[in-house]
């Protein structure tokens, strides 16, 4: 409900002020400043803005919209006559026919993708509608290749793992190769050919880039004929995303007590300005003035010196000295096995000899053996050069008989970069158990095959570049069982198998129990194309455990 009105109260009258009295002006000391002029007169105006606009801020050219019959894809741009892109911000996309007589190639410019350095992400997608591309691509099937290189950040890309995501319907296969930038790399490439079948889709899988890293990445894609007619503006996705290993924690590093404070400098003083007389009398106190009893002084607090900041502590190093102490008298203790290090090409008079751990034992037929390469740990004669590096007559934990028997046979497998380059001598006792050289071919790719004799001890050499400090040289010994001559597979009549229409219960490759289907085609000719496949339901391969053996009949 409104409340009721409250009538208001007249003003209070106004009370007369005494006049106030005139107070004298008061001199100012002289500025020691110029006065600031204006900069400009009273009487202009602000200058106005400019009346034409930056460029650099115009507004940027809308894209092109997409056609009706393709929702999601934009039409981009044709690359020019020679399939450049004159934008260095856009990549050349060729789309090619396949199976169409003439063969029909058409270039767009699509916006250049690019290697995050900091998230070590790189996506690549890619769309296509037939509205966008020449009539010929219409009732054909057709390829799509994009190639990047340093405008995309590849050279940078970090070497190592990396969890490669492809994302594609089924039909449409997609292929990723890489140049290494060192030769001697291996090749880099993936595919989502693994996805479970032959017909490409959505896969992710684990990569590896090679030592030394890319100098650029290659996009195949094959969309068939049937996936290209019925499925306009399709998305394709290639993303590749590096595997960062967790920092290690940090070691804590004492705080240092904060500084005392520094003495200020005594402030100038400042010239007393002459105050005018006071026109009202003095006022009386109506209690006596209070005094204050005098404080007790207390000791002027010591100032105090801060204490010496506490050293960082030292780097950790890859290869630790103390891991691999110097050899004394040439000779190391129990359980060790020495390693010597020598200038490459010549003699022994300048070699420096430490100790290592040996073979370790992981099963009964598998020993691991490895030791570090660290320049800081060796004298100045030798750092900095090539070396021979070989840790002599390593014993066999066991003695002969771990690796011994004619069912047997000795695989020796190097793990080392590629400024390393291993080699071994085995050795067996002789009849007044003395170590008798055994006989070893060459090995490939690090991997050495011994013959099935008792070894009772090893020597494992290393030709060492300049440029492999802090690095190890890693290995297994394994033992394998040899293979004996297998007899013949015995001749028979080939039954009819069956066929997949004959199939009762058919598993998921369309045949019954475990048998797998085998594909017959006749070779189909070139002008008349009328080539003929059948499928039987054959037994599937199979590998025996015991004799290590797998037949394919």
């Amino acid at each position: 409900s409104p409340s009721p009105e409250v009538p208001k109260s007249p003003p209070f009258p106004s009370f007369p002020l005494p006049p106030s009295p005139s107070v004298p002006s008061v001199p100012q000391p002289p500025s020691p400043q110029p006065p600031l002029k204006p900069s400009l007169p009273p009487s202009l105006p602000p200058p106005p803005f400019p009346h034409s606009p930056n460029p650099s801020l115009a507004p940027l050219t809308p894209p092109l919209p997409p056609p009706a019959d393709c929702p999601t894809c934009q039409c981009a741009a044709a690359a020019e006559g020679n399939g450049t892109c004159n934008d260095s911000s856009l990549a050349p996309l060729t789309f090619k026919t396949v199976g169409s007589t003439p063969t029909t190639s058409f270039t767009q410019c699509v916006t250049l993708p690019s290697y995050n350095i900091s998230t070590g992400e790189l996506s690549f997608g890619v769309c296509w509608c037939l509205s966008c591309l020449p009539p010929a691509f219409g009732d054909t099937a057709f390829t799509i290749t994009a190639s990047l290189a340093s405008d995309s950040n590849i050279p940078d890309m970090l070497e190592g793992p990396y969890v490669a995501t492809i994302q594609a319907p089924l039909g449409v296969n997609i292929s990723v190769t890489g140049t290494p930038k060192d030769n001697a790399a291996r090749p880099f490439s993936f595919n989502n050919s693994g996805s479970g079948n032959d017909t490409g889709g959505s896969i992710d899988k684990s990569v590896n880039l090679p030592d030394g890293g890319l100098g650029d990445l290659l996009f195949q894609i094959f969309i068939p004929k049937e996936i290209a007619k019925g499925n306009n503006g399709d998305d394709l996705l290639v993303q590749m995303q590096y595997v960062f290993s967790p920092p290690s924690p940090s070691p804590e590093v004492p705080q240092s007590p904060p500084f005392p404070p520094f003495p200020l400098p005594p402030s100038p003083p400042v010239p007393s300005v002459p105050q005018p007389p006071s026109l009202l009398p003095p006022l009386k106190p109506s209690y006596p003035p209070l005094t204050p009893d005098p404080l007790p002084m207390s000791p002027p607090l010591p100032i105090l010196s801060p204490p010496p900041l506490a050293p960082s502590p030292p780097p950790v190093a890859p290869c630790p000295c103390n891991t691999m102490p110097e050899a004394d008298n040439g000779m190391c203790g129990s359980g060790m096995a020495l390693v010597r290090f020598g200038l490459a090409g010549s003699g022994h008079e300048q070699d420096h000899i430490r100790c290592f751990s040996g073979l370790s034992t992981q099963s009964p037929d598998v020993l691991s053996f490895f030791f570090c390469i660290s320049y800081s740990c060796l004298p100045p004669v030798l750092q900095g050069k090539p070396l021979n590096v070989t840790a002599e007559e390593v014993v066999i934990p066991n003695g002969p008989i771990s690796f011994e028997g004619n069912k047997t046979a000795t695989l020796i497998t190097f793990f080392v970069p590629s400024c390393i380059i291993p080699s071994i001598t085995t050795y067996k006792l002789g009849d007044g158990k003395e170590l008798v050289p055994l006989s070893s071919k060459p090995g490939q790719n690090g991997v050495f095959k011994i013959s099935s004799q008792g070894m009772a001890a090893l020597s494992l050499h290393a030709q060492v570049e300049p440029d492999c400090d802090n690095k190890y040289v890693a290995g297994l010994l394994t033992a394998a069982y040899a293979q004996e001559d297998q007899p013949p597979v015995p001749t028979s009549s080939c039954p009819c198998w069956a066929t997949p229409q004959d199939a009762v219960d058919p598993n998921e490759n369309g045949c019954d129990g475990i048998k797998i289907p085998v594909t017959l085609e006749t070779v189909p000719s070139w002008d008349t194309d009328d080539g003929v496949s059948f499928r039987q339901c054959i037994d599937p391969a199979n590998f025996d455990f015991f004799t290590g053996r797998m037949a394919f009949s």
